[in-house]
């Protein structure tokens, strides 16, 4: 009797080591982005915007950036939803990437961001709680007050 409970006992352990080993491979895989202590904490962005799109109710746009405070590189995330795009049901499509920060030539602060593994790359202007979309020459164009994207409040 006594080697059962030994037996499961250890057993118990065993699971316990997996199940935490487990958990913490699962979190080192979900970050896509090394945390060094000396570049500040990792803040995250979430702007949004509906803009003209193929059906009346536009297409709704959200990019979050996450970078640290003092990095000039982080990585973002573009949600574009296209209500009832889809036979009628909302559909999303998801761009992913790196963001870098640059300062144009009249000292603006430019994100640029880079899609993925292609060389797509889409340019904004930071700006009071805004960014704005600036055509590739990180210039605004006469289209450009049609591209401002506000940042949400946190809750």
């Amino acid at each position: 009797m006594l080697l059962v409970v030994l037996a499961a006992t250890f057993a118990a352990c065993q699971n316990k080591k997996a199940d935490a080993k487990a958990h913490a491979d699962s979190v080192a895989t979900d970050s896509t982005q090394k945390v060094d202590p000396t570049l500040g904490a990792m803040q995250t962005r979430d702007f949004t915007a509906t803009l003209a799109g193929p059906t009346s109710a536009g297409v709704i746009n959200e990019i979050v950036v996450k970078k640290q405070e003092k990095a000039t590189q982080g990585t973002y995330e573009w949600l574009k939803t296209y209500p009832k795009g889809n036979n009628g049901s909302d559909m999303t499509t998801r761009q992913k990437g790196i963001v870098k920060d640059t300062i144009d030539t009249k000292g603006k602060k430019i994100w640029v961001l880079h899609k993925g593994d292609s060389e797509t790359v889409n340019y904004f202007e930071v700006h009071d709680g805004k960014i704005i979309q600036l055509d590739p020459s990180m210039k605004k164009t006469s289209e450009s007050k049609n591209f401002v994207f506000k940042e949400k409040k946190a809750k």
